[in-house]
């Protein structure tokens, strides 16, 4: 009977020492990567002002779209809709994104 011969050329070779794994990088998504109507939308919140978990009516809701425009927004996780007909309001990543737009739009001004 003939019996194989193993070759350790063959079997992959492991590290003796850990490989250090990538630094996780989440992306956020850039105001300037917003879109005309999505853009539009967080301006109105910051036109009133308004702070995460507040709700605004917005009454151009049935156009097809701003409807899109807000239903990108909520799963960007930028806003929740409310069971009041046309009421969104900010989460805290929204009213972050809102500020940032802001902000950049003031100093563009100054």
């Amino acid at each position: 009977m003939h019996k194989p011969q193993h070759s350790s050329k063959h079997l992959p070779s492991t590290p003796s020492t850990p490989v250090p794994s990538a630094p996780l990088v989440v992306r956020q998504e850039a105001a300037h990567e917003l879109s005309h109507d999505e853009a539009a939308i967080l301006d109105t919140f910051a036109k009133y002002l308004m702070p995460p978990e507040q709700m605004l009516c917005l009454t151009n809701t049935d156009s097809p779209s701003v409807r899109q425009a807000l239903d990108r927004l909520v799963q960007r996780g930028w806003m929740t809709a409310q069971s009041f007909k046309g009421g969104y309001s900010l989460t805290v990543d929204g009213f972050n994104a809102m500020s940032q737009r802001r902000s950049k739009r003031t100093a563009g001004n100054k």
